[in-house]
């Protein structure tokens, strides 16, 4: 069964949602948004990281009022409970620092009857800096 508009709505919030408590170092909220066993992977060199500590680490490591993460054109394709999503970020740091782009990779699960993140990777994109050849 194909993913209904109310599935894509929540799961599109769902991501929104994880950029605001990304951006407000709110590990509570960010541990809410994941599976219990759920992974983030940051490459190309990263590490897969799971579970809750993995959310108090980054909430904790958050300057708060210095990230800003835009999440967008947020692409959705599953059924039933299981569904996956690709998406670009492009993330501005605190005054002085090159902004950042990268590709989100995500999985999401429906548990209970609510959507959840199981995977999250996120693989950086080179900057390319005035002057540098195209």
């Amino acid at each position: 069964m194909a993913l209904s508009t109310d599935d894509m709505v929540a799961i599109q919030q769902l991501v929104s949602r994880y950029a605001h408590a990304l951006d407000l170092g709110d590990a509570e909220a960010l541990t809410a948004m994941f599976t219990p066993d759920g992974s983030c992977w940051t490459g190309p060199d990263g590490e897969v990281r799971r579970g809750a500590d993995m959310f108090r680490d980054t909430a904790k490591n958050t300057v708060v009022g210095r990230l800003w993460h835009f999440i967008a054109n947020l692409v959705i394709e599953g059924d039933g409970d299981k569904a996956t999503g690709k998406a670009y970020l492009h993330m501005v740091r605190e005054l002085g620092r090159e902004p950042m782009i990268a590709k989100y990779d995500f999985e999401f699960v429906k548990v209970d009857g609510r959507w959840l993140i199981a995977y999250r990777g996120v693989d950086g994109v080179p900057r390319i800096r005035r002057g540098d050849p195209a």
